[in-house]
């Protein structure tokens, strides 16, 4: 979900990133399964990252920066959302992919095909005003 594509706002949008868990109990009530959030599937498949510790981790870390902030106290990490600051930091990182990108293109460009191209012409003008000397 893109929040800007959808032209939502920051405090619009809430994720999900709720994990799955079973309740075992200890009489003859069936144990009930609570199914992972909708955001945190999503996540998974799209960085293949499968370690529920690792993410607890990170979510952790960015509600201790104020990137994230919860909107309700029950549940550990469903319903939350973007800080001002933490929506600030993923438009920095969009922002950076789409450089990246360009950079791919234009890297050899600048690093390898001007040099060679200023050292050519440098050296063919060198050699032209030393040709007019003599």
């Amino acid at each position: 979900m893109s929040i800007e594509q959808n032209a939502y706002s920051r405090n619009s949008v809430r994720f999900n990133f709720k994990f799955s868990k079973t309740e075992k109990y200890f009489t003859k009530h069936p144990d009930e399964i609570f199914t992972e959030g909708e955001d945190l599937t999503e996540f998974k498949n799209k960085t293949k990252l499968r370690d529920d510790e690792l993410i607890k981790k990170a979510l952790v870390k960015a509600l201790n920066e104020n990137l994230l902030k919860k909107t309700v106290t029950n549940g550990e990490f469903n319903n939350l959302e973007f800080t001002e600051k933490g929506m600030m930091n993923a438009k920095a990182i969009l922002l950076n992919r789409k450089e990246s990108k360009k950079k791919i293109f234009t890297y050899p460009l600048e690093k390898f095909i001007v040099p060679l191209i200023t050292a050519s012409l440098i050296a063919f003008a060198t050699s032209y005003i030393t040709n007019k000397i003599q």
